[in-house]
């Protein structure tokens, strides 16, 4: 969807002939296009997933699940590049994955490629991918290029396989080389009968590298045109609104507790109000519940049967700004004045801020019907005041209504003693655990018949008669794990661990347990590879979230500095030279793939999509102080350092000062404060006052330079 904001493209082409291609792509083309996205708040990333496929994932078969898993997640965009390979074949393709795409089955057997697979499934099977994949055929004739060495010619072009000729003989051999060749023509052939976006022939790698970045560039400019960009109100709606999409993938309909909303907010509207006083309604219950997912599935109702509403969804807590009563009485008065043209600025004082909000409710329609649906008022942040939701009116105008949500603590006991109506969600019943199981598999499409419907299993039973599965994000944990775990065998185990697990915070600490057994481990060189906990550590120190790139780029960067210190050289902060390499796809998907249904994302942003998640990860690896400096600044370091970062784009404004306040790096702080872009990307009504937060520490000691200085 264009309101995700994000362009991933998958790459396919063979590999050893295509080495100049791509490096020319990653190297210089992906970045440039990268940066424009950036200033249009666009999230662009490639998917290549032939860097740093092992040879060990190759010989099991992992090869092909990562690429087609990838290919799911970057539709509608992909990239073919062919030459005059063919490409690799594999012997064999595993039975969970034939089992999940059968139409592989007839492609085993006639020994298609791994390449044209990838085609078949990214673009040729799938008509909606018109306009948005991209097809570059290179010219025969480069192999006569004068600048190649014979090695290189060599890899350009079919040739018979040395093991093939030791294992089948050499007539066979050469009868497969020509299969290959005939295959790859078909193919081509397949392409241009597509008419999907083609340039034939492209004379070299340079030449390749220009169509792509023209393309894709009017493509962006097609897609997100610059006068289109979304403004900060905007953005922030959106993020809030795909938080709201994020809580209800799996869910079922709770109908009862529907309707108790839905009859609140009817009487609500009714012009004597005598039950209400001008009060609102507040959900309570366990926290993971099911309490935002019911008020996203209320919204998503609401809105539908009442368009002419206005409706403002705020989830406290979705986006760095959200959980500040400045941030949410920003947003509200500003969609407020776009929805009604209300003349006021919204003010910059922050405690007229505060008092402002009942005379702007006064101001709109009384024939227009306001409703705000206030997720988690208990991660409110601020001082006591706040967190007892002073900022909240104490009375609302009869055409407002308010229904929200709160765990115990200082806000659910100040709107009890404001006699808002209170009502408790309860643990789901089995009925409603069984229900939610079964949508899930259905939409995963495991464990169930030839119809879709899910089958009735032994451990399905387990997993429903489990006290802890009556709370609904305990119980879609333990579904995706059930999900990702690879062996059929040895899952009934796996489950009943999980499911001694007491509550949703406890089985996170078990989740992240079995990640570091599944994709930790020692690199190529023998190092401890780490990559839970400097992923999840990283995540947890980002302001925003990290978008794709970055994340690769934070957990490359650990690799190459090991690298460099182990041979005695600078780091990354003393050596801007040399761009360190991402973490290879091939390590990242899998890893990636197992966390995504626990993170919220927006605008091309990663984020924790629940605290306990968070928590977990830092009662691992952050309960100490210095443990939490040393997260920030490798994020700082990031921001401040990386070569990918050297244009003062919205992201590094957004997190360069931010972690390094975090960080207690006061030094550093003063020094980036004073870097003249910077503090230009912070003088806007939204940045403004986190500049006001960063300079407030350093006053307490003198300047060693001066804006004009610097």
């Amino acid at each position: 969807a264009l309101d995700s904001r994000v362009i991933r493209v998958f790459i396919s082409s063979t590999f050893r002939d295509m080495m100049g291609e791509r490096d020319l792509l990653v190297k210089k083309v992906f970045p440039e296009l990268r940066r424009k996205c950036a200033q249009r708040f666009v999230t662009f990333t490639e998917v290549d997933l032939r860097w740093g496929i092992s040879e060990e994932q190759a010989a099991e078969g992992q090869v092909l699940p990562l690429c087609l898993a990838e290919i799911e997640r970057s539709r509608p965009y992909f990239i073919g590049l062919l030459g005059e390979r063919y490409g690799w074949v594999p012997d064999s393709i595993r039975p969970e994955i034939i089992e999940r795409e059968p139409w592989l089955n007839e492609h085993l057997r006639d020994r298609t490629s791994v390449t044209e697979l990838e085609i078949l499934h990214g673009v040729l099977n799938n008509p909606k991918m018109a306009g948005h994949a991209f097809f570059y055929f290179r010219d025969p004739a480069y192999v006569n290029c004068k600048t190649l060495s014979e090695k290189e010619r060599e890899e350009l072009v079919e040739r018979d396989i040395p093991e093939e000729m030791e294992k089948l003989g050499a007539e066979e051999a050469a009868r497969r080389t020509d299969g290959r060749k005939e295959r790859l023509a078909a193919l081509k052939q397949k392409i241009r009968d597509s008419r999907l976006p083609l340039v034939e022939p492209y004379a070299s790698p340079e030449a390749l590298a220009e169509a792509v970045r023209q393309q894709f560039d009017e493509l962006i400019d097609q897609l997100y045109p610059e006068d289109q960009t979304p403004d900060h109100l905007t953005r922030e709606r959106l993020a809030h609104e795909a938080h709201a999409r994020n809580k209800l993938f799996g869910c079922i309909e709770r109908p009862a507790h529907i309707a108790a909303l839905t009859i609140y907010a009817d009487r609500a509207d009714r012009a004597d109000r005598a039950d209400t006083h001008g009060q609102g309604f507040v959900l309570t219950g366990e926290s993971g519940g099911g309490k935002t997912a019911l008020l996203a599935a209320w919204a998503r109702d609401w809105s539908r049967d009442n368009p002419e509403d206005f409706l403002l969804q705020h989830y406290f807590g979705a986006t760095p700004e959200s959980a500040s009563p400045e941030g949410f009485l920003r947003r509200l008065m500003g969609e407020l004045k776009q929805r009604f043209g209300l003349s006021d600025e919204v003010p910059g004082d922050p405690e007229e801020l505060r008092d402002a909000l009942p005379l702007w409710l006064a101001q709109t329609p009384h024939d227009i019907r306001i409703t705000l649906v206030l997720d988690g008022l208990n991660q409110v942040q601020g001082d006591e005041a706040d967190l007892r939701l002073r900022f909240l009116p104490r009375h609302f105008p009869a055409h407002v209504t308010v229904i929200a949500s709160a765990l115990p603590g200082p806000a659910l006991d100040a709107l009890r003693e404001r006699g808002w109506t209170d009502y408790e969600l309860p643990r789901a019943t089995e009925a409603e655990a069984d229900a939610m199981v079964a949508e899930y598999l259905r939409q995963i499409g495991r464990f169930v018949d030839a119809a879709g419907r899910p089958v009735e299993t032994p451990l399905r039973r387990q997993i429903v008669a489990a006290p802890g599965s009556r709370n609904p994000l305990f119980l879609r944990t333990v579904l995706e794990e059930l999900r990702q775990f690879g062996s059929f065998e040895k899952l009934p185990a796996r489950v009943a661990h999980y499911l001694e697990a007491s509550d949703p915070r406890e089985l996170f600490l078990r989740v992240i347990r079995r990640w570091q057994e599944d994709f930790d481990g020692k690199d190529s060189d023998g190092r401890d590879r780490d990559l839970t906990r400097r992923a999840l550590t990283h995540l947890w120190a980002a302001r925003q979230g990290l978008s794709e790139p970055e994340w690769l780029d934070l957990l490359g960067i650990a690799d190459w500095e090991k690298g460099r210190a182990e041979a005695h050289q600078t780091t990354i902060s003393n050596s801007q030279s040399e761009i360190p390499p991402s973490l290879p796809r091939a390590l990242w998907t899998p890893f990636f793939l197992a966390l995504e249904p626990h993170l919220s994302q927006r605008a091309g942003l990663n984020a924790y999509g629940h605290d306990f998640l968070r928590q977990a990860a830092e009662q691992t690896w952050l309960t100490q102080p210095d443990a939490q400096r040393a997260a920030h600044l490798a994020v700082a370091d990031y921001f401040e350092y990386h070569p990918n970062q050297t244009e003062m784009a919205p992201r590094k404004a957004d997190e360069w000062p931010f972690q390094l306040h975090a960080a207690q790096a006061w030094d550093r702080l003063e020094t980036c404060l004073t870097d003249i872009p910077l503090f230009l990307a912070l003088c806007n009504d939204q940045a403004k006052w986190d500049l006001t937060g960063y300079w407030h520490p350093l006053r307490a000691k003198p300047l060693e330079r001066d804006m004009g200085a610097s």
